[in-house]
């Protein structure tokens, strides 16, 4: 998978762009990431750690309990 880098972001950065989302399960969820299938949108440089934010959406979306209706619109 190719990553565009365009689309990377800090854990903070996700979490301020969603509030349902706290840092602490978003880090735990990267902890755990192997586990979860997480691992493939984790991009980690030196000492920095950043979510490729396209498939971090794609993991979520994948992991729903519900699935998205028909046509993907809620």
């Amino acid at each position: 998978m190719d990553t565009d880098y365009k689309s990377l972001r800090t854990v903070k950065q996700i979490v301020d762009a969603c509030p349902a989302l706290t840092e602490q399960k978003v880090r735990w969820w990267i902890y755990n990431s192997d586990k979860l299938g997480l691992s493939h949108a984790i991009v980690r440089v030196g000492g920095s750690l950043f979510l490729d934010r396209d498939a971090f959406n794609e993991w979520l979306n994948q992991n729903r309990d519900e699935p998205l209706p028909e046509g993907g619109a809620l």
